[in-house]
């Protein structure tokens, strides 16, 4: 990033945990789902453990956790790079 955002904050690095506004974005594997789910898991296990996404695009997938929650994996050639989770501010 050329110029950080003043409402970001990093926790362990940029390749750790970001957090933006009311968005938490991993980027590391140390963070996983309850499924066991997390950075460098395949597109075959994301399904089988979480199964069909309600939103899909060519690189991310969404899910609706709960009334409010709203989860999202992002690939790169099939492995998920990010994981985000945005929260209604």
């Amino acid at each position: 990033m050329v110029e950080k955002i003043a409402t970001m904050g990093e926790y362990g690095g940029a390749d750790n945990l970001i957090v933006l506004n009311s968005q938490f974005v991993f980027a590391s594997s140390d963070y996983k789902t309850v499924d066991g789910i997390g950075v460098g898991s395949l597109e075959a296990e994301v399904l089988e453990k979480l199964g069909k996404p309600n939103l899909k695009t060519k690189t991310g997938w969404g899910y609706k956790s709960g009334d409010y929650a709203a989860f999202y994996l992002y690939f790169e050639e099939g492995v998920v790079k990010y994981m985000s989770i945005g929260m209604p501010s």
